[in-house]
């Protein structure tokens, strides 16, 4: 439906706006070829389309799904390109979930001392007001476990052990995606500190 959505638009807003949700569905169905495809076609039409937060999400979409493809080096560039794209007009979400992206693309580069403070920043910026999306919050929280240094694991592992539970108890929807993806990031940790303490 959302391709032929984007196919039928009158307007190039439309089409445009049509193309970013279409990237948005097939992201999130594990179609990352198609969804960077439909990304790049809306960031073609994005200067005519009159939306100046079109092309800085659509970067940070595009950023995502690499990171969920571990192309970390992919990832890194197009969160850098989006932050700096939405800078101009300083959205604070994309602002956030930029700086989140680029510090798990950060960690899976190995480049753990540019990642913690990258943590750190988003969140600052998501404790600024008005109050937080709650499941950013936890983004940020694991973020912020799996960058820690390795003299602060069983803290990390606590603090991961928090946002599993928050999650645990039903009241935050997430895509399965950054579930993955932190199960991952736990592997060092649970190297770290052997299985038994980890649990």
């Amino acid at each position: 439906l959302a391709r032929r959505a984007a196919a039928e638009a009158e307007s190039l807003e439309m089409r445009a706006l049509m193309l970013h949700e279409l990237g948005s569905l097939l992201g999130e169905a594990g179609r990352g070829d198609e969804a960077r495809s439909a990304f790049e076609q809306m960031m073609e039409l994005a200067p005519r389309a009159n939306d100046p937060f079109l092309v800085p999400s659509a970067l940070i979409q595009i950023g995502f799904i690499d990171l969920f493809e571990h192309q970390f080096s992919d990832a890194q560039t197009r969160f850098g390109e989006g932050i700096e794209q939405n800078r101009k007009i300083g959205h604070r979400g994309a602002d956030v979930l930029g700086r989140w992206g680029l510090g798990y693309a950060q960690l899976g580069l190995g480049q753990r001392a540019e990642a913690h403070p990258t943590f750190s920043d988003a969140l600052h910026r998501v404790l600024a007001p008005p109050p937080p999306v709650p499941i950013n919050l936890l983004l940020i929280a694991s973020g912020i476990a799996h960058s820690a240094p390795p003299e602060d694991a069983r803290a990390a592992a606590r603090l991961r052990g928090a946002v599993i539970a928050l999650r645990q108890s039903g009241k935050y929807e997430d895509d399965p995606r950054n579930r993955e993806n932190e199960r991952f990031f736990d592997q060092p940790l649970i190297a770290a500190l052997g299985p038994s303490q980890w649990a």
